[in-house]
């Protein structure tokens, strides 16, 4: 096949696009998946396996918010190859993205970027502004009383992770539940300023906004359509179940 002309307008992003489609169009990818299923590997056999510009540019693609704030920060032209991008992460990674050694692999190879790299300023240092939000499933125990978990970081536009943290279902949507009520009492605390004309909302961020909120409110109702194979009981969520799932649980 004729090499792809990769030119988004970000050196990094173009060489994880590369290593992504040299893989996929080698048959390399299913190999991967193969051994990863077939053996128990330590992190050096994973490393060998699986390059860390692989794991960085899937995480990228395969979560919705970090997609979007990808495709924003992209030039028009490059932006059929990072759907096309998407369609093999969302084929073929998932797997490999899953793999309990994965985020580790990850973390490990992003350090070792940044320590090559020149150090952040003090005043980009303090910002912690959350460039991208990575995570993978966990299944902590053995079955069949396995705790069902994910592993979440925060990181900041530079890939530096700001929070690296394990979540039971519980906590997940308690923190969920809290960051939705922040950000309602946000909105409702901005209207007497947004009535007076005072907040910078030009049409690209309300665009933007729409778009999340849309998301958000897609996948509210994906998660209610789910609970319900778990008899989850969404009916009485004002009553003691909601009461106990503010309790968190430890893992």
């Amino acid at each position: 096949m004729p090499e792809l002309n990769i030119d988004t307008g970000r050196s990094e992003l173009d060489g994880d696009l590369r290593v992504l489609f040299d893989l996929h169009e080698s048959g390399r990818l299913a190999d991967i998946r193969s051994e990863l299923v077939s053996a128990e590997l330590s992190l050096k056999q994973f490393t060998e396996k699986v390059p860390g510009e692989l794991l960085r540019i899937g995480t990228a693609l395969s979560n919705p918010l970090n997609y979007t704030a990808v495709l924003d920060e992209v030039a028009d032209k490059a932006r059929p190859i990072l759907e096309n991008a998407r369609q093999i992460v969302e084929t073929e990674l998932t797997e490999i993205l899953s793999h309990p050694l994965g985020f580790k692999h990850l973390d490990r190879f992003l350090k070792a970027e940044r320590d090559e790299k020149k150090p952040l300023s003090g005043l980009a240092k303090s910002l912690h502004v959350v460039g991208a939000i990575d995570g993978a499933l966990q299944w902590l125990g053995e079955p069949p009383e396995l705790a069902p978990a994910v592993r979440i970081a925060f990181l900041n536009r530079e890939r530096e992770v700001l929070l690296d943290t394990s979540l039971h279902w519980n906590d997940l949507f308690y923190v969920i539940g809290g960051l939705l009520t922040i950000a309602t009492r946000s909105l409702e605390a901005g209207r007497v300023l947004h009535d007076k004309g005072q907040l910078a909302l030009d049409s690209e961020l309300l665009g933007k906004l729409a778009a999340q909120l849309n998301e958000i409110d897609s996948s509210l109702r994906a998660i209610r359509a789910l609970a319900r194979a778990y008899d989850i009981p969404l009916e009485t969520s004002n009553g003691p179940a909601a009461a106990e799932a503010g309790k968190g649980t430890t893992i």
